[in-house]
């Protein structure tokens, strides 16, 4: 299986872009949008032809796979963890930073966890890219002054939750690129946030799971107007099929919801 990171392409086809808040997702929450879990999005855009297939690679499906594989964290890693974090932590209380030590261990741990894999250093980059998203998501939670047990209990649990899910993880990354490729050659297209694939069934449901859970403007690159109450928006002229229309269809839902507000 290949892990190779590379450079995603820029300037591929896109039906829209979509711009968001940078409200957390809750964790382990059933979404329609492939039960991505992601701490904030940037911004989201359809793909099609070109650079869409380019992007169909393990570095791409973290997101995903977080929201896939959820297996029970250890309480032996969570203690042992814990152990080792309170006397780091209670050393220099002050300078402890959660995220940085979760990330710290977890990469520590996949290092030995990927060893012999037949592409280690493959395989070491997208676990440390769950490493990256599992710290984030356990830390954001805890004030920077809070006590030492509840920094490591973030921490431990950040770098417990990867090392929990690393098989799983592993071949849902597998699992994901056929399904990537094949939606690249749909008329739909793919979705893609902040480099992640959404490996979505029912684009419907998930633009309106999208609107709900965060505040949407929506860009485009083209021409076409259309208009709301009094409100107006362009959209792209494109060959991208339902992806295109899902994308108008939210930008004017976006509109009235903002002419509500």
């Amino acid at each position: 299986m290949l892990f190779a990171r590379h450079a995603l392409l820029a300037g591929a086809a896109l039906a829209a872009t979509f711009a968001f808040s940078t409200a957390a997702l809750a964790q382990a929450t059933t979404n329609p949008c492939g039960n991505i879990e992601l701490t904030a999005i940037g911004e989201c855009h359809f793909e099609f032809e070109g650079g869409c297939k380019a992007q169909c690679e393990p570095l791409s499906f973290v997101a995903s796979c977080d929201g896939e594989c959820n297996a029970e964290i250890s309480v032996d890693c969570q203690g042992s963890c814990g152990a080792d974090c309170a006397v780091d932590c209670e050393a220099d209380p002050g300078s402890f930073e959660c995220q940085g030590s979760c990330e710290a261990d977890c990469q520590a741990q996949i290092a030995l966890d990927c060893k012999g894999d037949e592409d280690e250093a493959g395989c070491i980059a997208y676990c440390n890219s769950m490493c990256e998203t599992d710290c984030q998501g356990q830390c954001n939670a805890v004030a920077p002054s809070a006590s030492c047990d509840a920094k490591c209990e973030a921490s431990c649990s950040g770098t417990c939750e990867t090392t929990s899910n690393f098989d799983c993880s592993l071949s849902c990354s597998a699992e994901l690129k056929g399904g990537c490729e094949v939606q690249c050659d749909a008329p739909e297209g793919a979705l893609f946030c902040d480099g992640q694939f959404l490996n979505v069934s029912d684009f419907p449901a998930c633009g309106e799971w999208l609107l709900e859970n965060f505040e949407i403007s929506l860009s485009f690159e083209a021409s076409a107007s259309a208009s709301v109450s009094g409100c107006s928006t362009s959209s792209a002229t494109t060959s991208g099929g339902y992806g295109a229309m899902l994308g108008l269809g939210l930008a004017l839902a976006a509109l009235k919801r903002r002419r509500r507000n």
